[in-house]
């Protein structure tokens, strides 16, 4: 498994079979089985933490992988604190958006983006002689 710069260099140029968000994990799968996963992985007390976006993320199945840039907006609310950090990735087939939401009452800010590669689970030989 490999952290954060380095995962996302080995997804780099591969083709995206499959890439979703869920349970605020944004996961993409590639031709050759291996797997980005990208989690904001700093939940501490007193904030709430959750990844959204509003991009159809099958419409870059069998696109490339290019890169992931990150843009941070601060909005503070008074009591609240609302913070953003934008994930601006980019493909063959267009760039989508994927926002990290940290809503935190000013104490607990920030975010820990941990991105992890995996590679391709080795294939069992189907034909023992």
């Amino acid at each position: 498994m490999y952290n954060n710069l380095d995962a996302v260099a080995l997804a780099t140029g591969k083709i995206i079979t499959e890439a979703y968000l869920l349970d605020d994990t944004l996961r993409f799968t590639f031709t050759d089985g291996s797997q980005l996963t990208l989690i904001d992985d700093g939940q501490q007390c007193c904030e709430t933490r959750y990844l959204r976006t509003d991009d159809q993320l099958s419409d870059f199945v069998g696109t490339t992988f290019d890169r992931i840039e990150v843009r941070d907006v601060i909005y503070d609310g008074g009591d609240e604190t609302k913070e953003i950090q934008f994930l601006a990735v980019y493909t063959s087939g267009g760039m989508f958006s994927v926002s990290a939401h940290n809503d935190n009452n000013g104490y607990y800010s920030g975010f820990a983006l941990v991105a992890s590669y995996s590679e391709p689970a080795p294939q069992e030989n189907a034909a023992l002689v």
